[in-house]
């Protein structure tokens, strides 16, 4: 399963990798490169991120910022005020629209076991918009397929950006 499938709600695949980049990445001129590396190896995977772990605790996409819909169906990212994620305008967008529609939403770190414990995940960027992802390690997340609240929120963002 590669990034070019014609119908990205079918969902992708990801890996997790171990997050190598430089202690300051919410600084955006530093090099990309350990980035491009961890991609290159989601890629060889026939996956389409790489999701990055330090101290057991989700970080972010290689090129993306990542959210869960845990059991109880609430939406849970990492808060970027801890220095260790680039703050997306999308990820922002996401999370307004998703208080706007009374979607249950946390800020907070979350484990890797959380992670592979989510109903749905899935990654965001200015370039991906939201991307569900169903795969990640070769285990397959929730029921996997695009679950509802992503589905709900990829309307929700497609409405957005037709509105501007």
């Amino acid at each position: 399963q590669t990034c070019a499938l014609p119908i990205f709600l079918n969902g992708f695949g990801a890996i997790t990798h171990d997050d190598i980049r430089w202690k300051k990445c919410e600084i955006k001129s530093t090099s990309i490169l350990a980035n491009l590396l961890c991609k290159e190896k989601a890629n060889e995977l026939s996956s389409c991120e790489a999701i990055l772990i330090e101290d057991n605790h989700v970080t972010e996409g290689s090129f993306s910022n990542i959210f869960i819909i845990d059991k109880n169906n609430k939406l849970i990212t990492r808060p970027i005020n801890d220095g260790r994620i680039l703050p997306g305008i999308t990820r922002a967008r996401i999370l307004k629209l998703a208080v706007q529609n009374n979607i249950n939403t946390e800020i907070r770190k979350f484990t890797k076991e959380e992670l592979f414990a989510a109903k749905e995940v899935f990654a965001s960027s200015s370039t991906m918009l939201i991307r569900p992802i169903i795969k990640i390690d070769e285990q397959i997340i929730g029921s996997g397929k695009t679950g509802e609240t992503t589905k709900k929120l990829i309307s929700l963002y497609q409405d957005f950006l037709h509105k501007y």
